[in-house]
């Protein structure tokens, strides 16, 4: 890949954050810790009842994930850990992105923190936060009289 293609992917500071540590790495020679600071990819998706979150998680155990609201914003932290291989095995190589996260999710109109559901699936975290009861629209039926 070519070096300007690799830095216009770096734009974007999700996908970024491996590819820039790649590029470091292959000018500074590879990276003596096992874990690096990531952000598991999202989708947010808004539909006319509240917002659906998808973030990936493969290799995530849930037990190493905490979904929480602090000041009106959704908070997903966890970790990712790396494999574990006994003495008598060498690793050859890591490409796989271990460690720390933490996502920080704001939104465009009131939700309902109250009501947020989220659910596990096939390595992927899904997260259903309804809008505020107020913001939802509803449809008032006309009487006739």
């Amino acid at each position: 890949m070519k070096l300007v293609d690799r830095l216009d992917r770096m734009v974007h500071p999700i996908n970024g954050l491996h590819e820039l540590d790649s590029l470091i790495g292959s000018f500074l020679g590879p990276r003596t810790k096992e874990s690096c600071v990531f952000a598991p990819r999202t989708d947010i998706v808004e539909h006319a009842t509240g917002f659906t979150l998808n973030i990936e998680m493969a290799g995530v155990e849930t037990s190493d994930v905490a979904v929480q609201v602090v000041d009106d914003r959704l908070v997903v932290s966890g970790e990712k850990k790396s494999i574990q291989v006994d003495e008598t095995s060498t690793i050859h190589r890591r490409e796989r992105v271990v460690g720390k996260f933490e996502r920080s999710f704001e939104f465009p109109t009131q939700v309902d923190f109250e009501k947020i559901e989220a659910a596990s699936s096939n390595g992927v975290l899904t997260i259903d936060v309804p809008k505020a009861e107020k913001v939802v629209p509803r449809k008032i039926e006309i009487a006739v009289k």
